[in-house]
């Protein structure tokens, strides 16, 4: 009746999106009983491995909670440069560390911070609207790459 294709496609569309449904939920209970707002996510990309080597895979219609409409990567930083350094206005942003590692700083009333290792190209961390973003300590060669919710325009930017 249904051809086995359809029914793994089937299935794995619906079992990320109901995985990213309560990994939110969760998260909201939890930030609510903490008293506080913690808008970013880290995003678990589903990944495969086999004896010719490893995949992760980013659903853009189910992993990434945004209409990705520009991406950009960030390598070749110097030892102890700060990239990022600002806020925007009403883009969302997801970071992956495609290669190597590197920390991000994320503030959301500009008193208080909260640090990330992203190491593992399997993990995205959701940076929403208005949340300062500082990223720092990159690894020899590492590469970070970004998917935005919309174009560059520096006057979006805090």
């Amino acid at each position: 009746m249904f051809n086995k294709k359809f029914l793994i496609w089937f299935f794995y569309l619906h079992f990320t999106y109901i995985k990213y449904i309560i990994i939110t939920l969760f998260r909201i209970i939890q930030n609510n009983k903490m008293g506080k707002y913690n808008p970013d996510i880290i995003i678990d990309f589903l990944k495969f491995k086999d004896e010719r080597g490893e995949l992760a895979v980013a659903d853009l219609e189910y992993d990434i909670p945004f209409d990705v409409k520009r991406s950009f990567w960030i390598y070749n930083v110097k030892q102890n440069q700060i990239r990022g350094k600002h806020a925007h206005r009403t883009c969302s942003e997801v970071l992956v560390a495609l290669h190597g590692s590197f920390k991000v700083k994320v503030s959301y009333n500009g008193l208080d911070f909260t640090e990330y290792i992203l190491d593992e190209p399997t993990k995205g961390l959701l940076i929403e609207p208005m949340v300062w973003c500082e990223l720092y300590d990159f690894t020899n060669e590492a590469v970070c790459l970004c998917l935005a919710s919309e174009k560059y325009d520096s006057s979006k930017y805090v």
